[in-house]
């Protein structure tokens, strides 16, 4: 069972979902969201429905500017905007009848898979973490992705961003860059092979676009979790994929390595996406139960 919810986040309104384990009323709960771009009706509600299947309430829910939430800078992606969502998305599971709001976890994918860490260590109400695919060091990612794009698309896409900054600081509106393959668009944010997979879990609220402003005035790299290394204290599952050519792994493996047995990691089959889908999903979700069973 689940139901549409809506919250504030700062002067604006979150959309969300929430799932709600049939004939239990257990007071744990999870919060999700989606990495980068992405949108809650892009596989996640899938992943809360399994966490509502195991026993938790799962709260799923789009940043502002994206989905079907509000903010009126459409595509814009902001690391303290969609840290203080995620806050606001913590207040509002916490508030809610039937819920304990000392046992909730979070789970975060890609780009959100930092920001979970983050909220972690911000919040001592969040138990357990759940980050997949995460991108635990924006600046190597994006030298992954000038490599994957090429150096003509790459120049190509500085002089897209460049081009706009006049703009920007002239308080006139940016363009947008693809954030994935599709068709003949060109430059495009990820360009490794398996990007185009995206488009095939796609939610309807999806658009395959991101603002210039998000690299001018987005504070990217400051999503950065590496930097948690050696204060995050939150019972930690981080779930990797071996062929992710998106995530590069070894500040994952790094990470892992310094923070001992707060954080664990385990291997899956599969590029970024994989977790995502099919059968892989159903061994994630599951996974990721067990691990919040056991710590809240």
């Amino acid at each position: 069972m689940h139901y549409d919810i809506e919250f504030k986040s700062q002067n604006d309104t979150c959309a969300g979902r929430l799932y709600v384990p049939d004939g239990e009323r257990r007071a744990r709960a999870i919060v999700l969201a989606h990495g980068l771009c992405g949108t809650a009706d892009s596989g996640l509600y899938e992943m809360a429905d399994g966490f509502a299947q195991n026993g938790f309430h799962a709260l799923v829910f789009d940043y502002r500017n994206f989905g079907k939430s509000g903010g009126n800078k459409r595509q814009h992606i902001s690391v303290p905007m969609q840290r203080e969502d995620w806050q606001a998305a913590l207040e509002c599971i916490s508030g809610l009848e039937n819920i304990d709001p000392d046992r909730v976890g979070l789970w975060g994918f890609s780009f959100s898979g930092g920001h979970v860490l983050y909220a972690a260590c911000d919040n001592a109400c969040v138990r357990a973490v759940v980050s997949q695919a995460p991108v635990m060091d924006a600046h190597l990612s994006f030298v992954l992705g000038d490599l994957w794009r090429g150096e003509k698309a790459t120049s190509a896409l500085h002089k897209q961003i460049s081009g706009n900054l006049l703009r920007f600081m002239t308080g006139r509106k940016t363009g947008f860059i693809p954030a994935v393959p599709e068709g003949n668009t060109y430059p495009v944010l990820l360009n490794a092979p398996e990007a185009p997979e995206y488009l095939a879990i796609a939610g309807p609220s999806f658009e395959n676009r991101i603002s210039v402003d998000s690299f001018l005035s987005g504070k990217l790299e400051k999503n950065n979790p590496t930097e948690l290394a050696d204060i995050l204290i939150t019972p930690t599952l981080i779930q990797v994929g071996t062929k992710d050519e998106i995530s590069p792994q070894e500040p994952i493996n790094t990470f892992v390595r310094r923070t001992g047995p707060v954080v664990t990691a385990s291997s899956y089959k599969c590029g970024h996406f994989g977790m995502l889908r099919g059968q892989l999903r159903r061994r994630a979700i599951a996974e990721a139960a067990a691990h919040f069973d056991r710590f809240l």
